[in-house]
């Protein structure tokens, strides 16, 4: 049986489960189910989340909703708290580093990149016009290394992820080819020596460009 935990405006952190009655493990695992907070307060309507992204070597999840809230989940401590609350509606996000989720902020103008430790709530660095345009789209980290590779339509950067400074370095732009309307970025491995090594553009029309990060030349085109 999944258990169910319901989010409210009047608590900002609480369990998954009663303590000492966990949900049945099943050939899935354990299965929690998080039902956001109610749009207005007399609402059986609930907002929604509208990016998700898991820790890779956790258990732990950020989820964050349609008005800006960032959400952690740990399963392995049966715990759920709000992180950060944003002013803006967040496009995208991943984890940075263990500790830290990169969000991507719309704007008016220009997109931002903001990147918050989960654990305190803290602001770890912010990226005003991380991006010429937006909405930025994907974001993706390296897994082994501090980088991240966020993608707009018309432009995909590289960043050092490293937040001593406050702010993030941009490393490089990612070249694409001609014509491409990208929907999303990825590190993608050159064999099991050289993880990350590349970039892996999806475009809007099903194609994909696989960028050499050594080189910043193509590799392909599917």
């Amino acid at each position: 049986m999944a258990s169910v935990a319901t989010l409210s405006d009047s608590v900002t952190r609480g369990r998954l489960w009663v303590t000492g009655k966990p949900p049945i493990m099943t050939h899935e695992g354990v299965v929690c189910t998080v039902r956001n907070r109610p749009v207005r307060a007399s609402s059986t309507l609930r907002l929604r989340f509208t990016s998700v992204a898991m820790e890779p070597s956790s258990s732990v999840v950020a989820a964050v909703d349609e008005r800006g809230c960032l959400v952690v989940v740990d399963v392995s401590r049966n715990s759920w708290r709000r992180a950060h609350t944003f002013g803006a509606q967040v496009s995208a996000l991943c984890w940075a580093t263990p500790s830290t989720v990169a969000c991507a902020l719309v704007a008016p103008k220009a997109p931002a990149l903001v990147a918050v430790d989960v654990a305190t709530g803290d602001v770890e660095a912010t990226i005003h016009g991380a991006h010429r345009a937006g909405p930025i789209g994907s974001l993706d980290a390296h897994g082994s290394e501090p980088l991240v590779v966020s993608a707009s339509r018309d432009h995909a950067w590289l960043w050092d992820a490293r937040s001593a400074s406050g702010s993030w370095a941009r490393m490089k732009e990612v070249p694409k080819p001609r014509g491409l309307d990208i929907v999303e970025a990825r590190f993608v491995d050159d064999g099991p020596s050289r993880p990350g090594e590349k970039v892996a553009l999806l475009g809007r029309d099903g194609s994909v460009a696989v960028v050499d990060l050594a080189t910043l030349e193509f590799r392909e085109r599917l």
